[in-house]
Parts: structure tokens; C-alpha cells; sequence
């Protein structure tokens, strides 16, 4: 049982579903929408969808710095 935020995974401060972390690990392994949405079998469509999502949420305009941030802040495994 988790009792406080503090040992919650920092994912949870950003609001990003579970599809959402999925793309962002592919997003911080360097790969472009339509690589991810070949390996997740998603059009490209939804991809871009959800890195938009993911920059908001981020407070971040591109990719790069999102990945950094995820890294840097445990969001995702590096």
C-alpha cells in the first residue's frame, strides 16, 4: 500500500494515461510518430494526438525537452 505522494512514481503529477507513458517511452528511445504508431499498431493520427497531450501536460512545446523532463523526473524508465 502507498501512503503518501511521495512514494507515488512521478507520473501521476502529470495527468498522462497509461497510452500516454507508453508513447512518451518511445518518444525518450528517439523515435518519430510513425515509428511509434507502427509499433503500437495505432494510425499516426492518435500518435500525434497523444504527444500533444503529453507536451501540455509537460508544459513543454517539443519532444526533446519533453524527454529530457521525463527522464530527469523519473516519469518514465531511461
Amino acid at each position: 500500500k502507498i501512503d503518501s505522494d511521495q512514494d507515488l512514481p512521478n507520473e501521476h503529477l502529470y495527468d498522462l494515461t497509461e497510452r500516454e507513458l507508453e508513447i512518451l517511452e518511445h518518444i525518450v528511445e528517439g523515435l518519430q510518430n510513425k515509428d511509434i504508431a507502427g509499433n503500437l499498431s495505432l494510425a499516426e493520427k492518435p500518435v500525434k494526438n497523444h504527444v500533444s497531450n503529453i507536451l501540455k501536460n509537460l508544459q513543454h512545446n517539443n519532444r526533446t525537452a519533453a524527454a529530457m523532463k521525463a527522464v530527469k523526473e523519473n516519469i518514465v524508465d531511461s
